[in-house]
């Protein structure tokens, strides 16, 4: 992670904030002498760019020497450092945790509503639901130990939900907005978000339809024309921004991915067979068609549910990540988060189940995390929030014995791999045979939750 030339995505954020500070940000997405991209250039949306300005103008205050263009490439003083790290638990502070007690906050009426109908708990409590949240591995360790502020879209995500199922339409919009332009990844939940608003503007008739839709609509050109200001002058200019946001020279995946496409090329080399726009073409129909059963569903007049909804937010983002293009190890993320709305569901979705799949995705970053020197580390924090959520949610709903009998199995899979990983040699023909091993290890276990989710939302 702190090797140079690139020295890791620490250098990255850092890189972002000297250039902001520095360079007009207008110019921030285009090449040139003092902007080159092929040194951590700019990837993600403006947003992320006038969040990088406020942490570079704050680092210039304190210590100009910082964000000084070119001589700062690398800068890594303790001060510096617990300057980077703050940023980052500041971010989860001001918009992660109010957005994981917006959406735990529910849980407590509604659960007592529902023992009273079934004489069953199926749901959780909300202090252990908003612990769930707040110590969701795979989001510890990637914001704070390989380096980035995926608080800040997720939050926005979740906020932008919480506003959409009390039936503040426009503010969820509009916080959506916010979180696409802050991370283009959230188009992995953009598409149940679009259906199941443009399925309420139609519940009232077509009569009420134009204006309703109109409201949204000009809620979100008006969030991307104020963010996209710098970078509207010229189709060039805009042209530019969009090509860095949506690199299809990166190729159909990135390192070693648990999706499907990395692991049908270890038995057929998919990207020697096929042009990049071909396999852009296929992943994004093959997305749409995984996207789809869910999403349909939103537009069933008098069954849709906030139960629908949320399982497509996760099936469709499982969808994303198992078929799309250009994915990587941290896209899990955009799984893991809407399950965590899914602990406030019913009875067909366990909360063991829930809490395993977020060890899983937190685990199956293992490649991401050995290369960043944690590995061991990750795995000690992942077993960590298993044990103890297991053992909370078992006070009130104990864990069956042919789930606990996978959940095990699950685990014992994922120790050994991860033993092998840090210990093991591996064959100089295969040096990749462990890594790969998870990728495919861990696959099996996304497909069978694509499945199972998708089935739960078209059946309900």
């Amino acid at each position: 992670m702190d090797q140079p030339p690139l020295f890791g995505d620490y250098e990255a954020q850092r890189h972002w904030m000297e250039l902001s500070v520095n360079l007009p940000l207008g110019s921030l997405y285009e090449n040139s002498s003092d902007n080159d991209l092929s040194y951590w250039g700019l990837d993600y949306p403006p947003l992320t760019v006038y969040h990088s300005y406020l942490l570079g103008t704050l680092k210039r205050i304190i210590d100009p020497d910082w964000v000084e263009l070119h001589s700062s490439r690398g800068f890594q003083s303790p001060t510096h450092k617990l300057f980077m790290r703050s940023s980052v638990i500041a971010a989860f502070i001001v918009l992660y945790i109010p957005a994981s007690l917006l959406i735990t906050s529910s849980f407590k009426r509604q659960g007592d509503r529902r023992r009273e109908i079934e004489g069953v708990n199926y749901r959780i409590k909300p202090s252990v639901g908003l612990g769930i949240a707040l110590l969701n591995p795979g989001l510890l360790l990637i914001d704070n130990a390989h380096f980035q502020y995926n608080c800040v879209s997720l939050a926005l995500f979740m906020l932008a939900v919480g506003c959409i199922d009390r039936k503040k339409h426009i503010l969820g919009s509009l916080l959506f907005s916010l979180a696409l332009n802050y991370k283009q990844m959230e188009l992995y939940h953009s598409l149940p978000i679009f259906c199941h608003l443009l399925a309420h503007c139609l519940d009232n008739g077509i009569g009420t339809f134009p204006v309703r839709v109109s409201k949204l609509g000009l809620t979100v050109v008006l969030v991307f024309a104020v963010l996209w200001i710098p970078y509207l002058g010229s189709l060039a200019s805009l042209k530019q921004v969009l090509l860095r946001l949506f690199p299809l020279g990166r190729g159909l995946f990135e390192d070693k991915v648990a999706n499907l496409w990395c692991s049908l090329n270890v038995v057929f080399k998919i990207k020697t067979h096929f042009s990049e726009s071909s396999l852009a073409t296929l992943s994004a129909l093959v997305t749409l068609i995984g996207s789809a059963p869910s999403c349909v569903v939103l537009f069933r007049s008098g069954k849709r549910t906030k139960s629908h909804f949320h399982l497509s937010l996760v099936s469709t983002a499982l969808a994303f990540y198992l078929f799309s293009y250009q994915v990587h190890e941290k896209s899990i993320l955009l799984v893991a988060t809407p399950l965590l709305f899914l602990l406030e569901e019913h009875k067909h979705i366990n909360a063991h189940t829930i809490v395993h799949m977020l060890s899983v995705c937190s685990l199956s970053m293992g490649h991401l995390f050995i290369k960043d020197g944690f590995l061991l580390t990750s795995v000690a924090l992942t077993l960590m929030f298993s044990i103890t959520f297991h053992s909370l949610i078992s006070m009130n709903s104990p864990m069956g014995n042919s789930l606990k009998v996978s959940v095990y199995v699950s685990w014992g899979g994922f120790l050994l791999l991860s033993a092998l990983m840090a210990f093991a040699p591996t064959p100089p023909t295969l040096p990749h045979l462990y890594v790969v091993a998870l990728c495919l290890y861990s696959l099996l276990h996304f497909i069978s939750l694509y499945i199972h989710i998708t089935l739960t939302a078209c059946l309900l």
